[in-house]
């Protein structure tokens, strides 16, 4: 069992992301879109294998059949795999088995620990524990190979379950290493964050911006409290800023007029770049230059900060026990610049007094990917303390 690696998994609504980690220490990333096609039996009429470490999807075979997933599935008729009842289906199965293909390239047994929804509860857990286990014999596609060459046999022995953002939230607590991040990385976060007794002692809430969602996990004295998490699903999340910002980009003095844009470009112009005096920038490539849409980008994300914002003084008590805000996901970068004003300004509309906030996003990992990374350190940390 302590020799077995093990596989973090996220298979969201918007992408799937999981981590390989073998005893010594190594690893591997895989992430695609949650679109995945099932092909049959005969190999597809593709030019080309695709790398999945791309991250644009690729195909398999599992158990005897093709796969599509991410981009490429999509290309083939794929359909987005989202919803409450989507572990019990066929193509979510499937993406779990194509991140495992893609992560392993030998036969062996592994563990699993996968995501679950924050609001999802026992029945889901119960549910990804049963279909999980067992065996997944998988093989990647090569157009010019046929047969069994490359196929391997993966025995899940046993899976565990982390609801998602709690993941993220130990990202936060734990470095690369697993071990507890200094006071120095906090008040680099916010000047007003000094220590991590400081989250102890004020409380903190962790709000995941997914593709289609804002999950809210309040941390009091660094416990999370599941019992007052909530997921707000009513327009809200990355897509919904992307579509907002397309839609701002067609009345630009510029870019406007230009055409729909490919969802990376889009996502990539809501990132704030920081200049050396520290001033944030939003641009986008038009032609061979970089033109600056700014204003578009606050237009597509005031929804976003106002579902924040009326979150935390209306449900948070305007953060009396939670002080500090801790933003992952895809949106954290999005909702980051214009948040603590978004809330400050709504707090004096509504005659309340704001306690919370704000921490600038960690970035030295991409924040879509902190619920894994953050699975990840969780166990490095139960690892060491262990062996000390």
């Amino acid at each position: 069992m302590a020799d077995m690696p093990i596989a973090f998994l996220d298979i969201g609504n918007s992408d799937a992301k999981a981590e390989l980690l073998w005893p010594d220490g190594s690893g591997r990333k895989v992430s695609f879109s949650s679109i995945a096609a099932a092909l049959g039996t005969t190999p597809p009429d593709i030019p080309a294998a695709h790398d999945p470490a791309a991250g644009h999807g690729f195909v398999f075979r599992w158990n005897g059949k093709y796969y599509a997933v991410g981009d490429v599935a999509d290309s083939l008729g794929g359909q987005a795999v989202i919803g409450g009842d989507r572990y019990k289906s066929e193509l979510w199965q499937a993406l779990v088995a194509g991140a495992l293909c893609a992560l392993l390239d030998q036969s062996c047994s592994i563990n699993l620990t996968v995501a679950t929804p924050l609001m999802g509860g026992d029945a889901a857990e119960e549910t990804i524990q049963r279909v999980l286990e067992g065996v997944y014999k998988t093989r990647l596609y090569t157009p010019s190979s046929s047969g069994n060459t490359g196929q391997r046999t993966i025995h899940v022995d046993n899976v565990a379950t982390m609801r998602e953002t709690e993941g993220a939230y130990y990202y936060y607590l734990l470095d690369e290493r697993g071990y507890p991040r200094s006071d120095e990385f906090y008040s680099q976060m916010n000047p007003k964050c000094t220590s991590v007794q400081d989250l102890y002692d004020n409380g903190l809430v962790v709000i995941d911006g997914g593709g289609w969602t804002l999950d809210y996990l309040p941390v009091n004295r660094l416990a999370p409290d599941f019992s007052r998490g909530i997921t707000q699903r009513d327009k809200v999340g990355l897509n919904w800023v992307t579509t907002w910002f397309q839609n701002a980009l067609q009345s630009h003095a510029v870019v406007g007029g230009g055409g729909d844009r490919p969802r990376e470009i889009l996502r990539s112009a809501l990132v704030p770049r920081y200049t050396p005096s520290g001033r944030m920038k939003f641009e986008i490539k038009y032609g061979q230059k970089m033109v600056s849409v700014a204003e578009c980008v606050q237009e597509a994300v005031e929804p976003l900060d106002l579902a924040i914002a009326l979150y935390v003084l209306q449900f948070l008590n305007g953060g009396v026990d939670n002080a500090y805000i801790l933003l992952t996901g895809g949106a954290a970068e999005a909702a980051f610049p214009w948040l603590e004003n978004t809330i400050n300004h709504t707090a004096r509309q509504l005659g309340m007094t704001n306690h919370t906030f704000v921490l600038k996003p960690d970035t030295t990992v991409p924040p879509w990917w902190h619920n894994v990374e953050g699975m990840k350190r969780r166990t490095l940390y139960r690892r060491n303390r262990r062996r000390s």
